[in-house]
């Protein structure tokens, strides 16, 4: 195997850590009882693989921050916008060997392409609560799709036609290479399916409801009905973990999802969705 093809295939497995690592957060945020035996024991084999020089820091890095491998975002690092010689952009690209960034010191590689956010105007009036995230056309009642594929779709071509992102074919193709590493349905008929590393724009949240339900590997093959779909920037990563905590808090309540899911229009359902999170997500 050629060195570029080894370090190719180190940052695949790097990036597949991170995600799996975020995904133990998210399981302790939304599960907080569930048993994480076979995720520890799928970290711990993948980590064997990675080449100890490697793996040494990529540890201390998450030890910090649940981001440890970013892309590169134009010429700068995609975490804290530290710009690049335009000597060390080629040489990430060329992908020899996994260069760090100067300022943070994460790993860095060249991404693949990624759907962008689009950069929303900002209200005079400072955004508080779910708003900073979402927004009401970004409320889907009555998702009309019947699977994982077709739910996301749907989402997907709402964040584009309201101008949120550029690509909704790519950004549905990410979210459901996330969702065969590990399912982001959770308890209580809810999913969590995100992209991150989305550049450009915000974190933006799009809430879509299955009336009837749809297979989305929730625990024990339960029916998945509330979809809350979020794109993350890279640099707003660490709002995403006190967002889902935010909203699984407000929606531990059947009472409370029930009203959630029996909203027939877009306004309805962002009215109930402020409303439910007033006091969890500020």
């Amino acid at each position: 195997m050629s060195a570029t093809n080894h370090t190719h295939r180190t940052i695949n497995l790097l990036i597949q850590l991170q995600e799996l690592h975020v995904a133990r957060v998210q399981k302790r945020a939304t599960q907080p009882n569930s048993r994480l035996k076979q995720l520890n024991d799928t970290i711990d084999s993948l980590m064997g693989e990675i080449p100890v020089e490697y793996a040494d820091q990529f540890t201390l890095l998450l030890g910090r921050d649940t981001m440890a491998i970013v892309p590169l975002a134009d010429s700068s690092c995609s975490a804290c916008s530290m710009a690049l010689p335009i000597g060390r952009v080629n040489e990430i690209r060329t992908a020899d060997m996994i260069y760090k960034c100067e300022s943070c010191a994460r790993l860095l590689y060249f991404p693949a392409d990624l759907p962008k956010g689009v950069p929303q105007k900002r209200s005079a009036t400072p955004k508080m609560g779910i708003s900073r995230f979402s927004h009401p056309e970004l409320m889907i009642p009555r998702l009309e799709g019947k699977t994982a594929e077709e739910v996301l779709g749907e989402m997907a071509e709402l964040m584009q036609e309201k101008g949120y992102i550029d690509d909704a074919a790519k950004l549905t193709e990410e979210a459901l290479k996330r969702e065969a590493l590990m399912s982001t349905g959770v308890d209580n008929a809810i999913a969590f399916p995100h992209v991150r590393g989305v550049e450009g724009g915000g974190l933006t949240l799009t809430l879509g409801i299955s009336k009837r339900g749809i297979k989305f590997g929730g625990p024990g093959g339960k029916l998945t009905r509330i979809f809350f779909f979020v794109t993350i920037p890279m640099v707003t990563s660490g709002f995403y973990i006190k967002l889902l905590a935010g909203l699984c808090n407000a929606f531990d309540d059947k009472a409370t999802r029930d009203l959630l899911i029996k909203q027939d229009d877009p306004d309805a359902l962002w009215e109930t969705l402020v409303k439910v999170t007033k006091n969890t997500i500020k």
